[in-house]
C-alpha cells in the first residue's frame, strides 16, 4: 500500500486537511479553512468543481453554492457528492437521479438540497441518502426497491421523503448510517435501529428479511441484550456496531470477512464480536465500513489504523491487522477504506496519505494508476519513503522518482519506460558521487552526477545515449566525451523529441542524436549521417562566438539556447546546422529568462513578464488566439486570465504551454485532447 502522493501531490497544495473520503471512483478532501476539493473520475460531474472533464487526476476546489461557506462534513459515493455547510443546509451535486433536487441533467457544481428542512447535522447514503436534522427528522430519496427509504413502501424517490420514526419513541436520533440497501441510526439513549433489505441478517434481528420499509429495533435480545451502541457503520449488506464498553459487533454478509472475527462465512442469525486481541488493550476511536470498500478500518486513539476484510480477489484479512503508517510525519486522526482496495489517512498535522492501488479512475489523485509503494497488496512496484524524493522527471508516458540522489524508479508505460515495465534503475554507477539532476526523453533517461560524468538508459535507436551505439541499454552507459575539447565536465543538458545538448563547465555545446534538419547544431561535420551517436561540438564560431551560454531547450528537429545576456542563439524558418540568431519578432532588445521548446513550437519568458512564442500553431498553442503558424516570436496574449499576473514559472509540452504565476496559479493553452487545462487558443486557468 501507498503514500506516493504525500510529497508528490495533495501535500504540494500545502493545505492542513480535516477530512478525506475515499469513494468508489472519487475522493473528496476537506481543508482546515472549510475548503472541500475533489479528484478522480467525473463522469457525472460528481467532482463537483464545474468541470466536465471525465477525470481529474489533481485535487481541484469545490465551488457552486458552496462558494463563501465553510463546509462542516464531505461525503461522497460512486456518481455523487455532498457536503453540510456551516449555514447548515446540505448541499449535493454530480449524477441527476440522486441529487435530491430532480434536475434534469447531471450537476456539475454544488446546489442545495432544498427538500431538506431544518438544520442538518448528519448525512450518508450510496444509491438511497438520508439527511438527518437537529430535530431528529430523518429525510431520504433514491432507490427503495427494499424498502431502504423507511417511509413505509417501496417507491423510489428523487426527492425527499420522511423516514417513520414511530420505533424511535421519541428519542433524539444521534447518527445515521447507510449501506448500499439498508440503513442504521442510533439513539441518545445508544439503541439502534435498521432498515430496507435484511437477507444477511444486516438488519440485526437474528432473522433474513427481505423488506422491512420503516426502521425497527435492533434485536435487545441474546447477544445484543442490554448494549449500549455508541458507533454504528454500514457496508453492502453489512452491519457494525461499537458498545459504550469497547465491544464491536457485527452482523450482516461475513463472505468477505468483514466481521474480523476470524470467520469468512455468512449467516443471518449470526451475530459476530470482532477480535480486538491484536489491538493490545488500545482504545477505539472509530470504525468505517465505507460503502464500495470491502476494507473495514478502525482507528485507535493512539492513531494506529487497523483493517481487516478483502483487500483483492480471494486475499482476505480475517482479523484486525496494525497497517504500517510509519510513512506519516505524525498520528494518525483519521482513516477510511475506499475503491480498489486501498485506504486514506489524516495525519495530526493535516497531511493526507493514501495506502493501497487506484484505478484507472485516478481516485487517489497521484495522477498515475497503479502507483504503490510500501505495498500491503504485493506486486511487481518497488517501495519507496516519498519523503526521500529528491528530483522528478517525465518521459513519453512514464516518470522517474530519484531518492536520496542516489536510487531511482520509473513508472508508467510498459513500451516507452527505459526499464522494461518499470522499477529500479540500476545505479551501481553513482559511487561516491551523488545524481544531481535527470533528464528524461522520448523513451530514455539521462542521470548526471556531482562530477558532471552523464550516463544514459533506455532506447537507443537514433544514437540517443550518446554511447557510440544504437543499442538500447538496460543498464547505464556513459555518455562518450571522445570529442569533447577542453572540459568534460556536463553542468547541464536538454533532451528533445530525438535529439540531445549539453553544456560543459568551459561554456562548450555538444549535441547528439538525429541530426536531419541541423538541430545538432555542428555544421558540416554532422553531414555524413542523419543521426550522431557520440556527441559532436555545436559550431559557436558565429552568433555564438564569445558568448557565454545560459539556457538549453530541444524540440522536434531543432534546438534553441539563450547566452548570459538573454538573447536567443539557434533558430530558424530554414533549415540551419549552425547556430543563427533569432532576432525578429518581438524577441528584439528583449532578455530572455526561461525558453522551452515543444514538438513544433517554443515559447520563451523575458525579463519584463513578456511571454512569446513561435512555430507551429495548429492546436493554438501560441496562445496569441489563433492557429496560424509565426515564424518569428510574437507576444502571447496576457489580457484576460493572465492580465496583471507576474509569471515565475514557463513549462513547455509537445503542444502545450504553462505558465505559473506569483499568486500560485497554474495557466495553461494549446492541445487538449486528453483533458489536460480547460481549451483555448489563450492562457486560462480553472479552479485552484
Amino acid at each position: 500500500m501507498s503514500s506516493l502522493m504525500d510529497c508528490l501531490f495533495y501535500n504540494d497544495m500545502k493545505k492542513n486537511f480535516t477530512a478525506a473520503v475515499v469513494s468508489s471512483r472519487s475522493s473528496y478532501l476537506l481543508d482546515s479553512e472549510g475548503v472541500a476539493y475533489s479528484v478522480g473520475y467525473n463522469q457525472n460531474k460528481q467532482l463537483g468543481t464545474g468541470a466536465t472533464i471525465q477525470t481529474i487526476t489533481y485535487p481541484a476546489s469545490i465551488g457552486g453554492a458552496l462558494s463563501g461557506k465553510k463546509v462542516l462534513s464531505i461525503h461522497g459515493c460512486t456518481s455523487n457528492g455532498f457536503a453540510i455547510a456551516d449555514d447548515n443546509k446540505l448541499y449535493g451535486w454530480g449524477k441527476a437521479s440522486n441529487v435530491g433536487t430532480n434536475p434534469a441533467n447531471d450537476v456539475a457544481d454544488p446546489i442545495q438540497v432544498t427538500g431538506v428542512t431544518g438544520n442538518v447535522v448528519d448525512f450518508d447514503g450510496v444509491d438511497t441518502f438520508y439527511a438527518l436534522t437537529s430535530t431528529s427528522a430523518i429525510f431520504s430519496w433514491g432507490l427503495n426497491n427494499n424498502g431502504q427509504l423507511g417511509n413505509g413502501g417501496t417507491t423510489t424517490s428523487n426527492t425527499p421523503v420522511a423516514v417513520i420514526t414511530t420505533a424511535f419513541n421519541s428519542n433524539r436520533i444521534t447518527k445515521i448510517s447507510a449501506g448500499t440497501t439498508h440503513a442504521c441510526a442510533l439513539d441518545h439513549l445508544g439503541a439502534a435501529y435498521c432498515w430496507g433489505k435484511g437477507n444477511s441478517g444486516e438488519l440485526g434481528n437474528g432473522a433474513a428479511i427481505t423488506t422491512q420499509n420503516q426502521p425497527i429495533r435492533v434485536a435487545n435480545t441474546g447477544t445484543l441484550a442490554g448494549k449500549v451502541f455508541v458507533s454504528v457503520t454500514c457496508s453492502s449488506s453489512l452491519t457494525l456496531m461499537l458498545t459504550d464498553n469497547g465491544v464491536l459487533y457485527a452482523f450482516g454478509f461475513n463472505t468477505n470477512a468483514g466481521f474480523g472475527d476470524g470467520t469468512a462465512t455468512s449467516d443471518a442469525t449470526t451475530v459476530g464480536v470482532t477480535n480486538l486481541t491484536p489491538l493490545g488493550g488500545k482504545t477505539i476511536a472509530t470504525v468505517r465500513a465505507d460503502v464500495g470498500s470491502s476494507i473495514i478500518t478502525l482507528l485507535t486513539t493512539d492513531g494506529s489504523v487497523f483493517y481487516w476484510g478483502l483487500l483483492s480477489g480471494s486475499n482476505k484479512v480475517l482479523t484486525p491487522t496494525l497497517l504500517d503508517t510509519s510513512i506519516m510525519d505524525s498520528k494518525a486522526v483519521f482513516a477510511t477504506g475506499g475503491s480498489s482496495y486501498n485506504i486514506m489517512t489524516l495525519s495530526a498535522s493535516g497531511k493526507v496519505y493514501a495506502f493501497g492501488s487506484q484505478s484507472t479512475y485516478n481516485e487517489l489523485g497521484s495522477g498515475f494508476a497503479s502507483v504503490y509503494t510500501r505495498p500491503l497488496i504485493m506486486n511487481n512496484n518497488p517501495t519507496f519513503d516519498s519523503r526521500d524524493v529528491t528530483d522528478t522527471t517525465m518521459g513519453n508516458g512514464w516518470f522517474a522518482i530519484t531518492l536520496n540522489s542516489k536510487r531511482i524508479i520509473t513508472f508508467g508505460s510498459s513500451t516507452s519506460n527505459p526499464v522494461s515495465g518499470g522499477g529500479t534503475v540500476d545505479t551501481t554507477f553513482v559511487s561516491d558521487n551523488n545524481i544531481t539532476k535527470t533528464y528524461a526523453a522520448q523513451d530514455y533517461l539521462f542521470m548526471l552526477k556531482g562530477d558532471g560524468k552523464l550516463y544514459g538508459v533506455g532506447g537507443n535507436t537514433n544514437g540517443g545515449l550518446g554511447d557510440g551505439t544504437n543499442t538500447k541499454r538496460t543498464t547505464p552507459v556513459q555518455v562518450l566525451t571522445t570529442n569533447f575539447v577542453g572540459s568534460t565536465f556536463i553542468t547541464q543538458v536538454a533532451t528533445g523529441v530525438n535529439h540531445n545538448l549539453a553544456i560543459t563547465s568551459d561554456n562548450k555545446i555538444y549535441g547528439w542524436g538525429t541530426s536531419s534538419y541541423g538541430e545538432l547544431g555542428c555544421g558540416s561535420a554532422c553531414a555524413s549521417a542523419a543521426s550522431k551517436n557520440t556527441p559532436m561540438a555545436v559550431d559557436m564560431s558565429n552568433v555564438l562566438s564569445g558568448k557565454t551560454i545560459k539556457l538549453l531547450s530541444c524540440g522536434n528537429g531543432f534546438s534553441l539556447v539563450v547566452d548570459a545576456d538573454g538573447q536567443l542563439g539557434i533558430g530558424s524558418t530554414a533549415n540551419q546546422n549552425v547556430p543563427v540568431a533569432i532576432t525578429g519578432g518581438e524577441a528584439a532588445g528583449k532578455v530572455i529568462t526561461q525558453v522551452g521548446s515543444g514538438s513544433l513550437f517554443n515559447a520563451a519568458l523575458t525579463s519584463d513578464n513578456v511571454l512569446l512564442s513561435w512555430g507551429g500553431n495548429s492546436a493554438q498553442q501560441l496562445g496569441d488566439g489563433g492557429n496560424s503558424d509565426s515564424g518569428v516570436p510574437k507576444k502571447v496574449t496576457q489580457t484576460g486570465a493572465l492580465s496583471g499576473k507576474i509569471i515565475v514559472r514557463l513549462f513547455v509540452a509537445l503542444a502545450n504551454c504553462f505558465v505559473v504565476t506569483s499568486d500560485g496559479m497554474l495557466y495553461g493553452w494549446g492541445n487538449n485532447n486528453k483533458g489536460l487545462i480547460i481549451e483555448s487558443a489563450t492562457p486560462t486557468t480553472g479552479r485552484d
